[in-house]
């Protein structure tokens, strides 16, 4: 299909994700005429778009060309784009033990036909092939590629040396005019988490990247957004009680927000020749940036200017990876053996998940019931967001809990760049002291 978009009307599609994004004709005719979809604001929905049409406005869809996808797992850009183009690779760290739905194939099955079982009815697969590769080490002859993209794999490879590795190898198999698009993490208003296999970027890091790679983007990146509601991060409400994982999942936002951490996606393209430096002004917009800001510190005081109650076993669920909790959907069900978990003392019987307060006063109140006296340790634990490492203590109680109902409350002025927890621990056996109930509430002033 030839899409009728005219040069003169092109949007910029090197950007952020961003709400508007999704009313544009151009964002439209490619969701509805490609896709078969209506508008969902799932940043994912918005990452697929945006590569087909950065493709597209590059005119390397059509059937001279020959593409691969880097991280593909049965995403739907790859029967999309494998069917309207000469030849297709899809590749992926395709094997049955992984922690990611996407890439987890049986034993006994292909790779190919792992991907091509959820083609779409009536798709041309004919150009299609599938391969197992490490998007370090790429498995093209040099200059052999027209086109390339990933999406939001990037982030995953691992550390520096990982992605200049993947960056070097793209060049080397690129045509002199072929072009790599490429969607990933975009923080606002934070240094790079350097996550092993889950980094989240600021501009300033990809921007070194990409200079040291010798893969440039394209002359204008487009770092604005309507400073609207929708555009505001989606509340992170997984610490409170009672927010199940598929409530969370199904609800869709351009930017996210996790431990006072707001991202989302953003698209870049890259080329071998390097045609105008974009310059970090640019990169990360200033007023997008301040407004990222004062809606994270807002949503704290809208959750907790009320007493909140919150998951007293969250930090307890091997399924509550703060580092991950943005994937949920995409992880398996024996996931836990494959990413970093956060180690926790076994004595302890509650722990909340990690809360972003800003630089507010928390207060939180335990309520605790048991049928028979003991004593039991009540710590309040610090660490920087987004992060498992650097966690600290910085208040502990001792509570001697009556038989019957005891309750205890802690009060500690944050820090807007902490998170925090509350744990609850006892050296002697729950049972033994027959606990029947506990409740944690916390708010803010």
């Amino acid at each position: 299909m030839t899409l009728n978009i005219e040069a003169k009307q092109q949007k910029n599609w090197q950007k952020l994700c961003a709400a508007e994004d999704f009313y544009h004709p151009e964002f439209q005719d490619v969701l509805n005429q490609v896709f078969n979809r209506s508008a969902s604001f799932h940043r994912k929905q918005w990452e697929f778009v945006t590569i087909y049409l950065n493709l597209l406005q590059n005119n390397k869809i059509n059937k001279n060309m020959t593409g691969a996808s880097f991280g593909a797992g049965r995403e739907p850009l790859i029967y999309l784009i494998g069917s309207r183009v000469k030849s297709f690779t899809a590749t992926d760290l395709y094997i049955y033990d992984t922690g990611w739905q996407t890439a987890k194939i049986n034993k006994q099955q292909s790779c190919r036909d792992f991907v091509m079982e959820k083609a779409p009815m009536g798709i041309d697969g004919s150009a299609i092939d599938v391969k197992e590769m490490d998007m370090r080490v790429l498995d093209f002859p040099d200059n052999s590629l027209d086109f390339c993209y990933s999406s939001c794999a990037f982030e995953h490879i691992g550390h520096e040396a990982d992605f200049l590795a993947h960056l070097s190898e793209v060049k080397r198999v690129l045509k002199a005019d072929g072009i790599y698009v490429m969607t990933t993490e975009y923080l606002f208003n934070h240094s790079t988490f350097k996550v092993q296999g889950n980094y989240k970027f600021d501009a300033e890091y990809l921007w070194q990247l990409f200079e040291k790679s010798g893969l440039y983007p394209d002359a204008e990146f487009d770092a604005t957004m309507h400073q609207s509601l929708i555009n505001k991060p989606k509340l992170d409400l997984s610490p409170i009680a009672g927010m199940t994982q598929p409530l969370m999942v199904s609800i869709h936002a351009p930017t996210l927000e996790k431990q006072g951490v707001p991202y989302t996606s953003c698209c870049f393209v890259l080329r071998k020749s390097n045609q105008k430096n974009i310059g970090l002004e640019q990169l990360s917009h200033a007023d997008t940036q301040q407004f990222m800001a004062k809606a994270s510190t807002a949503h704290v005081r809208k959750i907790y200017s009320q007493y909140q109650y919150l998951n007293p076993i969250s930090g307890l669920k091997k399924s509550a990876r703060s580092a991950l909790a943005d994937h949920l959907e995409f992880i398996t069900a024996d996931a836990d053996q494959h990413f970093e978990q956060l180690e926790i003392d076994g004595n302890n019987f509650i722990h909340t998940d990690f809360v972003y307060y800003a630089e507010h006063t928390c207060h939180f109140v335990l309520d605790i019931s048991c049928r028979q006296e003991a004593k039991i340790n009540v710590t309040l634990v610090e660490k920087p967001q987004l992060i498992m490492q650097g966690r600290k203590n910085v208040m502990k109680q001792t509570m001697a809990c009556q038989a019957g109902h005891s309750q205890l409350t802690l009060s500690h002025a944050c820090q807007a760049d902490k998170v925090y927890a509350l744990t609850v621990s006892s050296k002697q056996d729950i049972s033994h002291f027959d606990l029947k109930s506990t409740s944690i509430r916390v708010k803010v002033n």
